[in-house]
């Protein structure tokens, strides 16, 4: 898995662009028991690089007229980037936040969940509120 590489590795994904179940599906015939098995380790050995392009990837989203400056709709690759901002925004202010802890919390658990509407591009004015 990823761990020894980076030391963290990804679990699950809900709602896989097209791009990403290309890469996560078990061998044809397999029962249902192995294949879900494979996929989870595939996802298990996708480098940060891989799986947070996966996360970002729009491209299966489909908006009329999305490339016009008056559009009302962010495009996908604005979008992606909105994401990335906010993501590394919120990861910065955890870290922040955990080194202002004086003493180590044993509750503090390992996993990180980053999640993002992924059905619709937003409005580009609720975007930039």
């Amino acid at each position: 898995t990823n761990s020894i590489r980076e030391g963290f590795r990804l679990e699950g994904f809900d709602n896989m662009p097209e791009s990403l179940k290309s890469h996560a599906t078990a061998p044809e015939g397999c029962i249902s028991k192995l294949a879900k098995t494979s996929k989870r380790f595939q996802l298990q050995r996708l480098r940060a690089k891989d799986f947070l392009h996966f996360w970002i990837d729009f491209a299966d989203l489909e908006a009329e007229d999305f490339y016009s400056l008056n559009s009302e709709l962010l495009s996908p690759l604005e979008y992606s980037e909105c994401l990335l901002f906010d993501a590394v925004q919120k990861l910065a202010g955890l870290c922040s936040d955990a080194l202002k802890v004086p003493v180590p919390q044993m509750w503090i658990g390992s996993s990180l969940g980053l999640a993002c509407e992924g059905a619709v591009l937003p409005q580009r004015q609720k975007a930039l509120e």
